[in-house]
């Protein structure tokens, strides 16, 4: 992939289309890539669901969502800032409407049977109906997936041990004498190019 990707660079094209490139290349490449941006005079199309990918590469954002495409001159970071932001005011116009009405309804409600305001009751009536044309659709945000786990007894010290590992196939080891300690509440990375065995050892 990264030989691919370095002759598709040394090719220097007018454009290009990359669809979740960070699904693919490994971190060197990666870093190849961003820093061919900086430098590079054509133009990049890029979907990915990295945001920090996207803020190092990109500096304008298109968002494809309720069968609309926006546009947003700026990166990622800004344009999400705004989203929220254009969100939150549109609830809140939203909710003044709903607020109108209720007071509305609560008039129409009172007095509708009443012959001196029936004549009142029904513009208002009228005028709830027209009020719904100025909601605002707002489009649903995906809902938050929410994991329940059990509790766990907290080990302390060590939390994962290996000795003389060896990760590979039966006659065709990738790695071998791998030693490992890995203390409890550390984060460890696991480095390497494609191919070199990092899921092998998860």
């Amino acid at each position: 992939m990264r030989l691919k990707l370095t002759g598709m660079l040394l090719t220097e094209p007018n454009l290009f289309l990359l669809d979740e490139p960070t699904n693919y290349l490994d971190l060197n490449t990666l870093l190849l890539l961003e820093n061919y941006r900086r430098s590079y005079k054509g133009s990049f199309l890029i979907i990915s669901h990295d945001r920090e990918f996207l803020k190092r590469t990109c500096n304008e954002t298109l968002d494809i969502s309720a069968s609309s495409c926006y546009h947003y001159p700026g990166n990622i970071e800004a344009y999400l800032a705004f989203k929220e932001k254009k969100l939150t005011t549109l609830i809140k116009a939203n909710e003044r409407l709903d607020h109108q009405q209720r007071h509305m309804q609560e008039f129409v409600d009172r007095f509708r049977s009443k012959a001196s305001k029936a004549k009142q009751a029904q513009a208002l009536i009228r005028k709830i109906n027209k009020m719904e044309d100025k909601r605002i659709t707002i489009e649903h945000r995906a809902g938050i997936t929410r994991i329940n786990i059990s509790p766990t007894i907290k080990r302390q010290n060590l939390a994962l041990r290996t000795n003389d590992l060896i990760i590979g196939y039966e006659h065709q080891p990738l790695i071998s004498n791998i030693n490992l300690d890995c203390r409890s509440q550390e984060k460890v990375a696991i480095l390497g190019l494609n191919g070199q065995g990092k899921t092998t050892l998860i």
